[in-house]
């Protein structure tokens, strides 16, 4: 029920009713597999742990439905999730992906830009991010990233950009979680270890995920 819909769109008429380049975009993007359905692909990471409900989970603690009596609470009542994919379930982030999120993230005036991925500061990678975020910064979006899950200070990006807000993860204790990140570049710590939060539907974990899921994460 808290799914974004593009009024611009018919859905289901196989036409690019807003003209933007882009058949059925009724609930989003996939930018990663460049069609209309942006649910999650099994995609394992690694270490062969299956990783593609991550964006399912993260949205679910960022906007779930409330007070329906069903699963969790999301942290913003009455928020929209616009799902734009940007993952390819053979090789992972795509920057093609991201960059074309990005602008129609912006082009449909979102609100917020939420990132939960993040990598080293490798040669380019700073400057492609900053230049997406300066984009949607001054369009009026902010954009908000993890501050990443190794629990070290070396800065990930895009959350050590200029104008994002990086945000790390607090345990039970509401210390620092011991995975995650920290740094003057982190602005401000969440709840996040040991969250509930909704998983995708639309395909079925196999016994060896589930096990590792148990094992892992309780």
């Amino acid at each position: 029920s808290q799914i974004w819909h593009n009024s611009g769109e018919t859905p289901g008429n196989g036409l690019d009713d807003d003209l933007n380049g882009l058949i059925d975009d009724y609930e989003g993007w996939d930018f990663g597999m460049e069609d209309n359905d942006p649910n999650p692909e099994y995609m394992a990471d690694d270490i062969g742990i299956d990783v593609g409900f991550h964006g399912t989970f993260c949205a679910g603690i960022a906007a779930a439905a409330t007070n329906n009596a069903e699963g969790i609470a999301g942290a913003g009542w009455n928020c929209r999730i616009m799902p734009l994919k940007v993952a390819r379930p053979d090789s992972g982030l795509v920057s093609s992906a991201i960059a074309g999120a990005f602008l129609y993230a912006v082009d449909q005036g979102a609100s917020v830009i939420s990132m939960s991925f993040g990598g080293p500061g490798d040669p380019g990678v700073p400057e492609f991010f900053q230049e997406l975020v300066d984009m949607a910064t001054y369009s009026g979006t902010l954009c908000v990233a993890a501050a990443g899950n190794d629990g070290d200070s070396i800065p990930v990006y895009p959350a050590a950009c200029e104008h994002v807000l990086a945000v790390g993860a607090t345990d039970f204790n509401n210390a620092r979680a011991s995975f995650s990140n920290f740094g003057p570049w982190a602005d401000v710590a969440a709840p996040g270890s040991y969250m509930w939060s909704s998983i995708c539907r639309n395909y079925t974990f196999t016994e060896l995920d589930q096990l590792i899921y148990v094992i892992l994460f309780g």
